[in-house]
């Protein structure tokens, strides 16, 4: 029993002996030293991302409000003047992207919340992806409105038909710019 005891005395000493040298301590507090700075300077950087990717999403956001506010502007003044055959020309603005997936490839905020942001901003995408279709249609409908005569126009209905797209449209706008404002909030809870 006294053999090992000795031998386990024997074995704690030397182990002590080893990692008391000025060479491993030195290499311990700099491996220590290291880790640490490694893991601040990663944390830092991590923030610095994820300030980025909301000013980014921020941005993206007013834009896309700001673009569907307009559009929807536009839809609303042929509307008023659609019962006077007089047909709005003016361009509509396309979307932008939200650049939703930076929310899922570069920053680290809570799982839960950063979903149901990246939901939002995917239907945002969605949501514009379909007025753009409907801006298309729109417009092929319009010129061939100017290509018919009066009576042809009113033979086809095109004038109703373009009436109930406008509607279309402007329905999808409104939830465009109510979905943006949804983001905004889980934006600013994502940040907390």
């Amino acid at each position: 029993m006294e053999s090992l005891s000795n031998t386990a005395l024997a074995t704690l000493t030397s182990f002590i002996e080893f990692w008391g040298q000025k060479e491993i301590i030195g290499l311990c507090v700099g491996a220590a030293g290291s880790a640490i700075w490694y893991r601040v300077t990663g944390a830092e950087e991590q923030k610095q991302k994820n300030k980025q990717v909301i000013s980014i999403i921020r941005a993206a956001i007013q834009e896309t409000s700001r673009i569907a506010t307009q559009n929807l502007g536009i839809v609303d003044n042929e509307l008023t003047r659609l019962h006077l055959e007089k047909l709005t020309l003016e361009p509509h603005t396309d979307f932008i992207p939200t650049s939703a997936d930076l929310l899922l490839l570069v920053s680290n905020f809570k799982f839960k919340k950063s979903v149901e942001l990246w939901s939002s901003l995917k239907k945002i995408e969605s949501l514009s992806s379909q007025a753009e279709r409907l801006v298309l249609e729109t417009t092929q409908l319009r010129r061939a409105i100017k290509l018919e005569n009066r009576a042809e126009i009113y033979r086809f209905e095109l004038i109703p038909y373009l009436r109930q797209h406008d509607e279309l449209h402007a329905r999808v706008i409104n939830q465009i710019v109510a979905e943006c404002q949804t983001s905004n909030a889980l934006l600013e809870s994502v940040r907390t």
